[in-house]
């Protein structure tokens, strides 16, 4: 009985946690379409077209405005890169799609962590500087490197890997020295985990809206006949 309650808690959950992102993968994903169908390539050449330190901080600009969900980032990332984007504007964009939105500094504030696993982490005892830099390997995640390796080969997704990784190390060993240094790592360990289930709040309006959205969208590409 008590694996079958801890299968069950396990479900209910995951079950949870993606009711919680599901507006926001579908605003990415549809965010990648508009990109992809709407907006002309010479725009997107002219905004994020070079590596340059600006065209990079107007990347991580727009990412931060968009979705925090990992999955829909890293196709809009790479709608981006098909549509003229340099590959390295391309990343920015995709790292500050997940770690710069305003939605998850909310939730760390709340939380010290942008998922259930990174609070249960911090209350086990891990460094704050842990806890950031587990937050940032959300976009090396197995399933995700397994879309790298679809999307650009073999190769750029190692590539991706080793550079992803060495600058979350780098990033969480920052965040402990600087907020160490400072005094602004919390003393307590209390993170509150978020509960399962579906309440009444803003997640469950904007799931709403967007599922409807998608039922819309759906529609109207039938009725065009797929195109």
């Amino acid at each position: 009985m008590r694996a079958l309650d801890a299968i069950g808690h396990a479900l209910a959950v995951a079950g949870s946690m993606t009711w919680q992102i599901t507006w926001s993968l579908i605003l990415g994903f549809t965010l990648s379409a508009v990109v992809q169908a709407v907006i002309r390539r010479q725009t997107i050449v002219r905004l994020l077209g070079d590596d340059r330190p600006k065209t990079l901080a107007r990347a991580a600009g727009f990412g931060a405005a968009s979705s925090s969900c990992s999955y829909a980032a890293v196709a809009l990332a790479r709608a981006l890169f098909r549509r003229g984007a340099s590959f390295t504007a391309a990343m920015a964009f995709e790292i500050a799609s997940t770690n710069l939105v305003i939605e998850l500094g909310i939730i760390m504030a709340l939380l010290v962590g942008n998922v259930p696993l990174a609070a249960v982490l911090w209350n086990g005892g891990i460094s704050f500087g842990g806890v950031v830099a587990f937050i940032f390997a959300d976009l090396i995640i197995i399933p995700i490197l397994i879309i790298y390796r679809k999307y650009y080969g073999t190769r750029m997704m190692l590539t991706i890997l080793a550079i992803f990784y060495a600058a979350m190390v780098l990033a969480g060993y920052a965040v402990e020295f600087i907020f160490g240094g400072l005094g602004l790592i919390p003393a307590e360990r209390a993170a509150r985990v978020a509960e399962t289930g579906i309440t009444w709040n803003y997640t469950t309006i904007l799931n709403i809206v967007f599922l409807l959205l998608a039922a819309a969208l759906l529609v109207r590409f039938f009725r065009s006949g797929g195109r």
